[in-house]
């Protein structure tokens, strides 16, 4: 027997599921066989899968304009050295600091690419959240403080989101 909710096996006489803690109703059929259920939570976890899609997106293509564009980056801002002067920078830590974070947002999307594939898919809800973990904590290279908490929020949406994955 197995829960309606997230599909754990059930033992016999149990009449709560140990996992998620949905009550338990007679024989009911596995993950596979099974059809998902759309509740009016799904909708978060829908927005979520969303949001961190199209975080993907904008920081692969900032981090492949970065990776074809760079030295032009540098050439521009050093002919107007308060765009690096405002963050207290120099043009030798700016010259530093490019490849850094074009290499975190390359990393952080092609992580945030991963998880939104498991979350609109609902196929793998585990890969999923540390898929999504992994992408937020990347950005704590560059201290993005504001991205990481917007990434943490969208992981514990994901995680709390286990009962509408197949597996």
């Amino acid at each position: 027997m197995f829960c309606e909710r997230c599909g754990r096996n059930l033992s016999d006489g149990e009449s709560y599921c140990p996992e998620c803690g949905f009550p338990v109703r007679g024989d009911v059929l596995p993950p596979a066989y099974r059809q998902p259920v759309v509740r009016e939570s799904d909708t978060l976890l829908t927005v979520a899968s969303i949001a961190v899609m199209v975080y993907a997106g904008m920081a692969l293509l900032t981090g492949l304009t970065m990776l074809t564009m760079g030295d032009t980056m540098i050439s521009m801002i050093e002919q107007n050295p308060s765009v690096y002067e405002m963050f207290g920078l120099t043009a030798e830590d700016f010259r530093k600091l490019l490849p850094v974070a074009m290499v975190e947002l390359l990393v952080s999307g092609v992580l945030a690419a991963v998880s939104s594939f498991f979350t609109m898919t609902r196929t793998n809800h585990r890969a999923a959240v540390l898929s999504c973990l992994a992408a937020s904590l990347t950005l704590l290279v560059t201290m993005d403080i504001m991205l990481l908490a917007v990434g943490l929020l969208v992981t514990y949406c994901i995680h709390r989101s286990k009962a509408h994955f197949l597996s």
